[in-house]
């Protein structure tokens, strides 16, 4: 049996991405035990240092949105465009033409967990929605597994979803405030939907007890023009940050999880940090295994990285979220919407109350208390339970 597993992250730079990723190739691996498991990526090496049993089918980088048209820039927009031409060409004869031979050969097409069905990202999200809709041409089973939808008001890529996504076997969603509203839009019966949480809660810790609680504060920032977070935003958090180093004096621990040279989050951390902290520790977390172990050493958390939220909340963990994006709000919010009072915070960076209402949120996710903490760290281990039955399940009926 064939599996092609399409992806949020072909370059592995982003240590969410790749937890969703190693989490639905480990699932199909246990369930499937025979099946060659094949994913798109632009890092072939990568991948299998990640997910050693997974077949890489190269795709081109995507293009970059600024700067002059070199011909390498030609080559890969042919290269990456097979993405969404090659599958509407696929036949048997194409079986060594990467991403068409794939399919080709697949039983079975899938997608990873993600946060790309939006406006922020209709490229990635068109390509993804096209090999789904390729193999379903074909009469193969397809699914999609941890998503989250929206803000989604395209017409482009909203006329594309209506298209796939009713016609999928299973969709999991990670978060239940937003997305099944979104589903059902778009077609989605009831009975094919479920509310998963996120595919990394399992690998991030979940179903382990609730971290002790030590005396790091995590901090991460994400500066990007999908984020909508600038130097401005930045100088909020840095205030709020100082002002809670000089009361209750945390080790501040670096929480990076995109690494990608246009948004790298440790030169975002590192901007933030208050000249006052005597104690800091700011370095590179290449793994989701290194993120989930960092962040376990953490009492709280304040975040611009939806999926730091996802790795402390596995651990029973309090979560202050700032957010100036609508693409934030809607995440933030999902998890706010499965976890207990207090265990999520979001704060907007956008008006004149956000430095006092930020510090007010680092000071009450810090004292949460233990009862909060323990019924936290319970409610993930449920969800990984949940999305583990629900993916199991199906891929069982396949097997």
């Amino acid at each position: 049996m064939h599996v092609l597993v399409d992806q949020s992250g072909y370059e592995l730079r982003n240590s969410g991405d790749v937890a969703m990723l190693v989490a639905s190739v480990d699932a199909i691996q246990s369930h499937l035990p025979a099946a060659k498991v094949h994913v798109l990526t632009t890092d072939p090496a990568h991948l299998v240092r990640l997910a050693p049993r997974a077949v890489p089918v190269r795709v081109a980088p995507p293009l970059r949105p600024f700067g002059p048209l070199k011909r390498s820039d030609l080559q890969a927009a042919w290269r990456y465009g097979h993405k969404f031409v090659g599958p509407w060409l696929c036949s048997d004869r194409f079986k060594d033409a990467g991403v068409a031979g794939a399919l080709a050969r697949a039983d079975l097409v899938l997608s990873s967990g993600g946060g790309f069905i939006n406006d922020q990202f209709v490229s990635h999200a068109s390509g993804v929605l096209s090999l789904l809709s390729a193999a379903q041409r074909r009469g193969v089973p397809t699914a999609m597994f941890g998503q989250g939808l929206g803000p989604l008001t395209n017409p482009w890529l909203k006329a594309l979803a209506r298209r796939v996504l009713p016609k999928l076997e299973r969709l999991g969603l990670r978060e239940g405030a937003i997305g099944p509203t979104i589903a059902a839009d778009l077609g989605v019966s009831a009975d094919t939907f479920r509310v998963t949480g996120d595919d990394a809660l399992r690998l991030a810790g979940a179903g382990n007890p609730p971290a002790s609680g030590g005396s790091s504060l995590g901090v991460n920032l994400r500066m990007s023009s999908y984020s909508a977070v600038d130097a401005t935003h930045a100088s909020v958090v840095r205030a709020a940050l100082e002002d809670f180093v000089g009361r209750c004096k945390p080790v501040l621990l670096a929480l990076p999880v995109s690494s990608y040279a246009r948004d790298s989050d440790l030169c975002a951390i590192a901007d933030i940090l208050p000249a006052s902290s005597a104690q800091f520790v700011i370095e590179e977390l290449p793994t989701p295994q290194s993120l989930a172990e960092a962040t376990a050493n953490c009492r709280a958390v304040v975040t611009g990285s939806y999926h730091v939220g996802v790795f402390a909340l596995a651990r029973g963990i309090p979560v202050v979220g700032v957010s100036r994006s609508e693409y934030y709000d809607f995440k933030f919010k999902g998890l706010q919407a499965l976890f207990p009072d207090l265990a999520v915070q979001l704060v907007s960076l956008g008006d004149d109350a956000a430095r006092s209402r930020l510090e007010r949120a680092i000071s009450e996710a810090w004292n949460v208390s233990d009862a909060v903490r323990a019924q936290t760290a319970a409610q993930a281990g449920e969800l990984a339970d949940r999305r583990e039955e629900f993916i199991g399940a199906f891929l069982d009926r396949l097997a």
